[in-house]
């Protein structure tokens, strides 16, 4: 029994534990960020009360008094409460931002919702605070008095203002979450579910009528994924949704979600394109739209879902799978809908397919298997070399070309080995009585040294989602048989 951790599996361990710190230490920072804004918020609403009578003095009567010290001090109170927003607001989105990622499949160590909805609940409650004095600072006319008294540009404050309320309207859009994402292949006329999340829970209802809030799904193509991401408003959509309608509900602890049910697409109007390959292999995003009037504004609210694929035969599913683990592992973060790279290297593949094994049948891929695939895709390079980390591979090598003699691709032989444990013989493959990735000519040496009667499992070579049984019958020869 091997006692001691691969290199790779001691960096993952690594990378789990200090993503784990990580999460733990955003949510404490932001916590004690709470916390000192909402001391300042209390010292301020003091200092507001006792200073509102001032307005209309005149500055130059209140020079060197402990009047003008205590204007000072509250400007300096409004640009850190400033600051402080600013810097929770970018946190909570990153925090937010790891949630997809984590949805996408890497590994990455979350916060639990609730602990997220925590914050942005007092987030929420915080930056209401603050608004409200920047109004009432400016309802009794004391932003000019304040400025003068302090030596401070006036511009700046208003500044600070015009940003503080779109802090507000990000802070409700971006606490807008796909809870449970729709399926990553979605088949014409077979029902789906999806679970849309407001993480500012019930401070919704400071604004609005939970009952009455309703959002509806929709399907949209990349052009139209661009003109959401670019702040376009928009009704397009290339198919409507039956059940895409969707009420908002607050439980018991306080969480305000919408539930898509036994949604279906009974129509998928894809691209003009005349390539047919090109229609079948498009991506597709789910939108859930709702609207919100918040400080007598309306606020329209666009929420796509990850990258999916529509799909009108079982058969497709295949090359769709691959298309989405592609777009799940090496999507840039902040791309054009659905622009991913043509190329990236064996170490960053490897990462996703042993992840991709270890997901589907509960345990990864070993370094022998890694180093089976890699020339099983560099089938020109020696068999005897170690994988090269930083070798290129492509996407057409993996998903378009087909292997050499072969009428298949690197995909679909992976993909159907992999369905072929999961489905049939996982239980085998965990208790290890499967050699699975190995070639006949290296399965020949190995049952070369054993007695006869000795056998082994793996991947047929010629076929997708079939296995070999190759046993040794005697001495000299060996037997291959193909199940």
């Amino acid at each position: 029994r091997r006692e001691t951790l691969s290199e790779k599996e001691c960096f993952n361990y690594y990378f789990a534990i200090n993503s784990i710190f990580s999460t733990k230490m955003a949510i404490s920072s932001i916590n004690w960020k709470l916390e000192e804004m909402g001391r300042i918020i209390a010292y301020n609403s003091r200092l507001l009360t006792q200073l509102t009578p001032y307005w209309s003095c005149d500055p130059s009567s209140l020079l060197g008094s402990h009047i003008q010290a205590e204007f000072s001090q509250m400007r300096s109170w409004f640009e850190q409460l400033y600051w402080n927003t600013q810097n929770i607001l970018r946190q909570i989105q990153e925090v937010l931002e790891n949630y997809i990622y984590f949805q996408r499949g890497h590994p990455v160590q979350v916060a639990e919702l609730s602990e997220v909805q925590q914050v942005c609940e007092m987030f929420f409650q915080l930056l209401t605070d603050f608004i409200d004095q920047f109004e009432m600072l400016y309802r009794n006319r004391m932003t000019t008095l304040m400025c003068i008294l302090d030596n401070f540009p006036e511009y700046v404050i208003n500044t600070w203002w015009t940003d503080v309320l779109r802090f507000m309207q990000e802070l409700l859009k971006s606490t807008l979450i796909f809870e449970e994402q729709p399926p990553t292949i979605i088949r014409k006329d077979k029902k789906f579910h999806a679970k849309v999340r407001w993480l500012i829970g019930s401070k919704i209802e400071t604004f609005a009528n939970i009952d009455q809030l309703t959002g509806i799904a929709t399907i949209l193509n990349k052009d139209m994924v661009n003109k959401v991401k670019q702040g376009v408003c928009s009704e397009q959509a290339v198919s409507k949704i039956q059940n895409g309608v969707a009420k908002f509900e607050i439980n018991q602890n306080g969480e305000v979600s919408a539930k898509l049910r036994e949604c279906k697409i009974m129509l998928i109007n894809r691209n003009g394109s005349k390539d047919s390959d090109k229609k079948i292999h498009e991506k597709f995003a789910v939108v859930f739209r709702t609207r919100i009037v918040w400080n007598n504004t309306a606020i329209d609210i666009p929420l796509l879902s990850l990258p999916l694929c529509l799909a009108t035969h079982v058969h497709q599913d295949e090359n769709l799978h691959a298309m989405i683990m592609w777009d799940y592992a090496f999507a840039a973060k902040d791309r054009l809908a659905f622009e991913v790279p043509d190329t990236v290297q064996w170490f960053q593949l490897a990462e996703i397919l042993s992840r991709m094994w270890n997901n589907s049948i509960g345990s990864p891929l070993t370094d022998a298997h890694l180093k089976y695939l890699y020339h099983k895709i560099f089938f020109n390079a020696n068999p005897a070399d170690e994988a090269d980390p930083g070798q290129f591979v492509t996407w057409d090598q993996i998903a378009r070309a087909n292997l050499p003699g072969q009428n298949f691709t690197f995909w679909s032989w992976f993909y159907g080995a992999m369905k072929l444990i999961e489905d049939k013989f996982k239980d085998y493959w965990n208790a290890g009585h499967i050699y699975g990735y190995i070639s006949r000519n290296q399965a020949r040496i190995l049952l070369e040294s054993q007695p006869a009667g000795t056998f082994l499992f793996r991947f047929s070579e010629s076929s997708t989602g079939r296995m070999s049984i190759d046993v040794k019958v005697s001495m000299n020869s060996s037997l291959n048989v193909k199940v």
